[in-house]
């Protein structure tokens, strides 16, 4: 993401086509809503000019779940990874994750389902180890669209 970062423009327009990386991992152009940390999830939501990014938020629909590879500034274009392992996710908040386990978002944060991931409506991430009480933990991010939240 730190690649080709611009400013932005009312003009400024992303693709719609996924990255795909030699490495696994899938990422999406965005424009930045604010600063992005690195390792922190976001949402991603199309409008006419593109993929804009935003924090997690209840009540939201139709949208990829992504992870921040590196610092972008405000007003900025760059990428986001949505598919394959991203090590040291920053998950919001101290949690116990079991491994196999689908993450999907409730209230707007990332929570461990309590079942093992199958595909079902909502579910994006799969946890890649067991942690305890942890803010930060391996995820396999899975690209596909999130439909609802609550």
């Amino acid at each position: 993401m730190g690649e080709g970062i611009i400013t932005y423009t009312p003009e400024m327009k992303t693709s719609f086509m996924h990255r795909y990386d030699a490495d696994g991992t899938v990422h999406v152009e965005v424009i930045t809503h604010d600063d992005v940390t690195p390792d922190t999830v976001y949402r991603v939501i199309a409008d006419p000019y593109g993929n804009k990014l935003g924090d997690l938020v209840a009540g939201i629909y139709y949208f990829f779940v992504g992870v921040a590879c590196t610092s972008c500034p405000a007003g900025a274009k760059g990428w986001i990874q949505i598919g394959g392992i991203h090590r040291d996710v920053n998950l919001g908040s101290s949690m116990s994750l079991t491994k196999g386990h689908a993450l999907v978002l409730s209230g707007g944060a990332v929570v461990d389902s309590g079942v093992v991931y199958s595909g079902a409506a909502g579910q994006f991430a799969i946890a890649m180890e067991d942690t305890d009480s942890s803010e930060t933990a391996d995820l396999m991010l899975i690209p596909e669209r999130i439909v609802t939240i609550s």
